[in-house]
């Protein structure tokens, strides 16, 4: 019987040997398609994500909400502004006025240089819409566009004030 215990365990030693040399094959395979193929998520990065950087400058608590669009080859982007709700860091003087900014990806979309885009902020309060119309540049990089409120608000206050005052005298 000593023979039989010999030869029991070298068929146990030989299963082991294979059913380890199975999980080690697997274990590579597995680790090798997983390095040659890591997932991946939409990061604003490549050649198919055209970017607007908006700047609003002049937004003040009395400015009201705000809504910014941008738009390019018949896509837009839209962002609503909630300014009473906007924590301003340091709180808002009401004389400068603070800075908000939008980012507006296209992800997919084909822009080509020279392709034209536009972008308009709208004082919700007044309705005023104030837009920019621009031109993609040859630069890999995100278009920039400022835009300041605080000169339209003024622009529009001095117009009701110039029309009070035709009133008056006529």
């Amino acid at each position: 019987m000593p023979g039989a215990c010999n030869n029991t365990k070298s068929i146990l030693t030989s299963k082991f040997r294979f059913v380890a040399t199975i999980v080690l094959l697997i274990s590579s395979i597995s680790l090798s398609l997983f390095i040659s193929s890591p997932t991946s998520a939409e990061t604003g990065v490549g050649k198919d994500v055209f970017k607007i950087i908006v700047s609003i400058f002049g937004v003040t608590k009395d400015t009201g909400d705000l809504v910014a669009t941008a738009t390019v080859n018949g896509n837009s982007k839209v962002k609503s502004f909630d300014v009473d709700a906007l924590t301003f860091n340091p709180p808002v003087d009401n004389t400068a006025g603070q800075i908000i900014e939008y980012l507006a990806t296209f992800p997919g979309e084909e822009v080509k240089p020279g392709d034209g885009y536009k972008v308009c902020v709208m004082i919700l309060e007044t309705s005023e819409n104030i837009c920019h119309d621009g031109i993609n540049s040859l630069g890999k990089r995100p278009e920039v566009v400022d835009i300041s409120v605080d000169k339209a608000a003024t622009t529009s206050n001095s117009e009701d004030v110039d029309s009070e005052d035709v009133d008056s005298d006529a």
